[in-house]
């Protein structure tokens, strides 16, 4: 059973928890409830756009790594389906966001330091 509640898939029908593909959770994420912020004419700042998340990996494996590079079928990115935690720390599902290819470093046999990137979070 998985102690973490982060999923992934091509769609929300297909999305399933990553600690069963064989992927540790991420060490460490970062949410943001809008894509953009502005300052109004009062000062006050506003939100703007769609949520976006980061997972970030101290390591992954080479299989590991490939189970994400198979959701982007060769592309840059792709549109995808997951759930991941939000600033409250509460899990929440998105129906379809877009997944940005990982950014880390290939080290004997794996990748370190790895930030995969999602936008426009959808419910």
């Amino acid at each position: 059973m998985a102690d973490y509640s982060y999923e992934i898939g091509a769609t929300a029908g297909a999305r399933s928890n990553i600690e069963t593909q064989g992927i540790n959770p991420p060490s460490g994420i970062r949410f943001e409830p809008f894509s953009t912020s502005r300052t109004r004419g009062d000062g006050l700042a506003v939100g703007a756009g769609y949520p976006r998340c980061e997972w970030y990996f101290e390591y992954l494996s080479s299989t590991m790594y490939n189970i994400f590079l198979t959701l982007l079928s060769g592309e840059e990115s792709a549109v995808v389906s997951i759930q991941t935690r939000k600033e409250t720390k509460a899990y929440q599902a998105y129906a379809t966001c877009v997944m940005h290819a990982p950014d880390g470093e290939m080290h004997s046999g794996g990748w370190h330091s790895v930030t995969i990137k999602f936008t426009r979070l959808e419910i």
